[in-house]
């Protein structure tokens, strides 16, 4: 049955960037939506008439605190809108309605009514809140969608909720015969507490589950047994598996979690022709590691000019190597044959060594070295009081390979703002060597740089602590708004086929909404994550209303990498990709300039008298959402920084996108690559 689906999905395009207004774009520095506005009744801000004179907006400017919410905590963000006219004219007393939708399972509310009325200056601020709640669907990763209207003035806000990250484990890689591998996944919110009660699975590279569900413990970890033979009868006798949590509700703008990276697990087939004959002892990313085979045969000419193939799962090996050494053994001819391995990554290596039709698996752990440099960051560095930032420590060996599964302790060397607070002392570096905590700011403001944290790394191989140099923060309210407006039209270039191109324009004004001209701004572009995986085009089904009320499953042909079967009375969620964490920056983004000039991934821009001007971001087309980053803009006035940080991924453009037969769009494959079981193994 065909019907158009009513409920909420999980929006495959997630924009958090400030928006002006929907359509084409004007000269002004704001993108007209091409409406008019009219007079009106006012309300008090709760709905009933009050005689206040009000009117409504032509555009909408709204500016946020920052670029994301943390997923399971008590988090909020300011939401700064202005009521504006054709020209970018202030319009006092403007009515303003703002919605959550799906509210009651998005878990966000407002601080605010839902009608309100902007003030003198044309502005209404509210802020967006997320109460801490024990529901799982509320420690997911999900994304809130928020819509503000005056009159025709529409903005649609999509706000990402994030943080909850899921691990993998194995306690062996190379499985011999009648053995079993334990592995775990593991979920914890942004704020480090276990996800108790989720329904956990191990899923193959193409999103199946190969395992039964089973519910994480008390400490957030779901054990599974995987037996020799069920990797033995695997393709090449290799299992490669990503764990996979989901949860039970009704709010489908949840998504189901990936781990960010997998594990690989591989069956040693005995046999009596290859046998591994070197050691297997760690040796550290980018130094060479010798493996050597022996081979058996039974005559001479067997092995005679003859090569062994290698392979491996991690960084580069030798690909072929003569078979040297060849003598007599215990009435065997033998010869011995090596190859050179070069991790790239912390991981396990997994290395096949194949003669003919035979092949011998050996596991190769490749270390990363002691922690050299820890450096820390945080998402704002100025916060209001009451407000939270995350605070990020990377954490890189003496060769600059991010280090995973550390230890890092944060320590608050000084806060004036009286009550200041670090979710938790320490925390675990993930697969890109980052570790997360989340400092919530007390109740007074500071100076600049009230606020230092100093984050510092160390384990048994580096008994002396490495320290990062001081993270300053300062705890205040603003002394300028800026708000950054995009066209939602997306640009295509006649001699461009590669790239599609965003018009931006940013504003500034001070607290008594005036333009600040000749006002320097910083815009940067930095990368959150990429994405693995591939869009399907499949039957998506929803469960929702048909045309005369009736209940029931319903579907749809529609592009997806996150959709919902329904077989045998059966619903069963399917996705299609992974979000893999990221420190490097892709040349396939870049900030243009006012007059087209590349800026790269920073810039820097002037108002103009009216305190507006205008950029625009490039990106190639086949990286369409499969990428986030935060564009964050900042500019100093009265000595304080002002900034404000926006969640971006760049879409693609519907008229390239094949939506009748399935046949068409440029983002189809990740530039990244499809296997979901592995975030460091990427083109």
């Amino acid at each position: 049955m065909e019907a158009k689906k009513i409920s909420l999905k999980l929006s495959a395009i997630a924009i958090s960037v400030v928006l002006a207004s929907c359509g084409g774009g004007g000269s002004s520095g704001y993108f007209d939506s091409g409406s008019s506005s009219g007079g009106g009744t006012g309300t008090d801000g709760t709905g009933s008439g009050t005689g206040t004179t009000a009117s409504e907006a032509d555009l909408l400017s709204v500016g946020q605190s920052k670029s994301n919410l943390n997923a399971g905590t008590a988090d909020s963000m300011t939401l700064t809108i202005r009521t504006l006219d054709k020209n970018g004219g202030i319009i006092p007393n403007a009515k303003v309605e703002l919605q959550i939708v799906d509210a009651a399972t998005s878990g966000a509310s407002l601080s605010t009514p839902t009608k309100v009325t902007s003030d003198e200056k044309g502005v209404v601020t509210t802020d967006l809140v997320l109460a801490s709640n024990p529901n799982l669907n509320f420690k997911m990763n999900r994304e809130i969608t928020v819509i503000v209207t005056s009159g025709k003035a529409k903005q649609t806000l999509t706000i990402p909720v994030n943080g909850t990250a899921i691990t993998i484990s194995s306690d062996v890689n190379l499985l011999e015969e009648g053995q079993s591998a334990t592995v775990t996944v593991k979920a914890v919110d942004s704020a480090a507490k276990p996800l108790v009660g989720a329904k956990a699975s191990l899923v193959d590279a193409a999103g199946n589950e190969v395992t039964a569900v089973t519910t994480t413990g008390s400490d957030g970890s779901a054990v599974f047994k995987i037996q020799y033979d069920k990797v033995k009868n695997s393709a090449n006798q290799k299992l490669e598996l990503v764990g996979k949590i989901a949860v039970d509700g009704q709010n489908q703008s949840v998504a189901n979690l990936l781990t960010a990276g997998g594990i690989t697990l591989a069956a040693n087939i005995a046999n009596n022709v290859l046998q591994a004959v070197s050691d297997s002892s760690p040796v550290g990313v980018g130094a060479a590691k010798k493996i050597t085979v022996k081979v058996t045969a039974n005559t001479q000419a067997e092995l005679t000019g003859k090569t062994v193939n290698f392979e491996t799962t991690n960084g580069t090996v030798t690909p072929s190597s003569a078979i040297t050494n060849i003598r007599q053994e215990n009435g065997k001819w033998v010869g011995d044959a090596s190859t050179t391995l070069t991790g790239t990554i912390a991981a396990v290596a997994t290395v096949s060594a194949q003669f003919g039709n035979n092949v011998v698996y050996l596991s190769q752990q490749i270390s990363a070295g002691a922690p050299k440099t820890v450096s820390i960051q945080s998402e704002t560095a100025v916060l209001a009081p009451g407000t939270s930032t995350k605070v990020i420590a990377l954490v890189k060996d003496a060769n600059g390979t991010p280090i995973p599964n550390t230890k890092v302790n944060f320590t608050v060397l000084k806060d004036t703002s009286i009550s200041g607070r670090l979710s938790q002392p320490s925390a675990i570096t993930d697969g890109a060597g980052r570790a997360t905590v989340i400092y919530t700011a007390g109740s007074a403001q500071t100076l600049g740089g009230g606020v230092e944290i100093k984050a510092s790394a160390g384990d048994a191989t580096a008994p002396a602590p490495v320290y990062s140099e001081n993270l300053l923060l300062t705890v205040s309210t603003q002394s300028a708004f800026i708000t950054v407006a995009h066209n939602e039209k997306i640009l295509k270039l006649a001699n461009d086929s590669t790239n599609y191109y965003k018009e931006f324009s940013a504003s500034v004004v001070d607290t008594a909404g005036n333009p600040i001209p000749n006002q320097k701004i910083s815009i940067s572009l930095d990368l959150v994550s990429f994405y693995k995986g591939e869009f399907k085009w499949v039957r998506d089904y929803s469960y929702g209303q048909d045309g005369t009320g009736s209940w029931g499953w319903y579907s749809r042909l529609d592009w997806s990498r996150d959709y919902m079967t329904y077989v045998d009375k059966v619903a069963k969620r399917v996705v299609t990709y992974v979000e893999c964490p990221s420190n490097e920056f892709p040349n396939a983004v870049s900030i243009l300039a006012s007059d087209g000039s590349v800026l790269n991934t920073t810039g820097s821009f002037v108002t103009d008298a009216q305190g507006k001007f205008d950029f625009k971001v490039r990106y190639n087309r086949n990286y369409s959402n499969w990428l986030r980053v935060n564009l964050t803009a900042s500019t100093i006035v009265s000595t304080k920084d002002n900034k404000t940080a926006l969640s971006f991924m760049p879409p693609v453009a519907e008229d390239d996108v094949d939506n009748l037969t399935g046949s068409e769009r440029p983002d189809r494959i990740s530039p990244y690559g499809t296997n979901i079981t592995n975030c460091t193994m990427y083109k």
